[in-house]
């Protein structure tokens, strides 16, 4: 779990740093809702660690797997913001 930590740290380093860009007119309402969508999905992963922190040994395989799916959500949203 603590790579997917560093990973999401670094993520929002990188997501503070877009939000203080601004953008042109036409692209702040897609900005704004794929912003918007990174943002729930960065929470839900912080849900999942959380979970994670607290997952037994018959939890940890679905745990996992949550986390993995929310991942990759993040990562969709992610390029959704950037391209």
């Amino acid at each position: 779990m603590a790579r997917v930590n560093r990973m999401s740290d670094n993520l929002d380093t990188r997501v503070s740093t877009i939000k203080a860009k601004p953008g042109t007119e036409s692209a702040t309402s897609d900005k704004d809702q794929a912003m918007k969508d990174l943002d729930e999905a960065r929470s839900d992963l912080r849900s999942k660690l959380s979970d994670a922190a607290n997952a037994t040994a018959d939890t940890w395989e679905d745990t996992k797997q949550q986390i993995s799916q929310v991942w990759q959500r993040i990562q969709a949203d992610y390029n959704r913001l950037m391209y």
